[in-house]
Order: structure tokens, then sequence, then C-alpha cells
């Protein structure tokens, strides 16, 4: 996967999740809060498509933008966010 970045494969992987849970109906979809761990750009475009199409189909989505994945981590932990989004600089 050369050429591939971790981040990219985080974000597609996280907008599969988020188009599984579609089918819901608003009824049952709730409330998301999102930490997500880096500010967003063009990399992670395809999360912020999921979010905005969750929105569409009546899930109530928080995005929390965080400018260190170690604090979307924290913010996990402490209870302020259901999700978290970031990827390991190496």
């Amino acid at each position: 996967m050369a050429g591939v970045s971790r981040r990219t494969i985080l974000a597609t992987a996280f907008a599969a999740v988020l188009a599984c849970a579609a089918p819901l109906s608003a009824a049952n979809a709730g409330d998301m809060r999102i930490a997500f761990g880096d500010l967003p750009g063009i990399e992670s475009i395809q999360t912020l498509a999921a979010i905005e199409r969750a929105k569409e189909r009546g899930v109530n989505v928080e995005l929390i933008v965080l400018n260190d994945e170690d604090l979307a981590a924290q913010a996990i932990v402490g209870g302020q966010a259901d999700v978290g989004i970031g990827a390991p600089y190496t």
C-alpha cells in the first residue's frame, strides 16, 4: 500500500462505519460526539462527507476539532466524545 497514508485508511474506515449506520431511522440514530484529532484538510474529506451524510439521515453529530490526536483520545476517556479520529505521525 505504498502511497496511501494511515490517515487516509483510517478516514475511509470511519466513513464506512458511518455509512453502515445510515439505514438507522432518525428515532434510533441518537447523538454522536466526534473528537477530530487534527485540523480538517483535504486528506479528511471522506470523513467530513460521511459526517454530513449521517446528519442528513438524522444523526445529531457534534464535531469537536482538536489540534492533536492525543487530545482526541483524552476527550473519549473523559466522556466528552463518543468517537475519536486521529492518526499517529511517524
